[in-house]
């Protein structure tokens, strides 16, 4: 469908900067379920584009929003995280 793969690229890091864009003005506007869902869009066109940094962009807006929550995400959450909260 695209001309070239650089072209693909391009096109899906630009969607992701749109994704990571909206999903910054979802959590601003206490809107944390579009917001999440704008994240999550947006880390997985960076990751098909190979656009790492956005990439970790995307996820650490995630990972901020999860936070401003007071929850970790069961994927994020290691098996030991559990224990080691109730022991602090």
């Amino acid at each position: 469908m695209f001309a070239t793969e650089r072209a693909r690229n391009e096109l899906l890091s630009a969607v992701a900067e749109l994704a990571d864009t909206a999903a910054g003005v979802c959590f601003d506007s206490g809107l944390h379920g579009h917001a999440e869902r704008a994240f999550r869009f947006g880390a997985g066109c960076a990751t098909e584009s190979g656009d790492w940094s956005m990439r970790a962009k995307a996820l650490s807006g995630l990972a901020n929003l999860s936070v401003h929550r007071g929850r970790r995400t069961k994927r994020s959450a290691s098996p030991n995280s559990r224990r080691c909260a109730q022991t602090a």
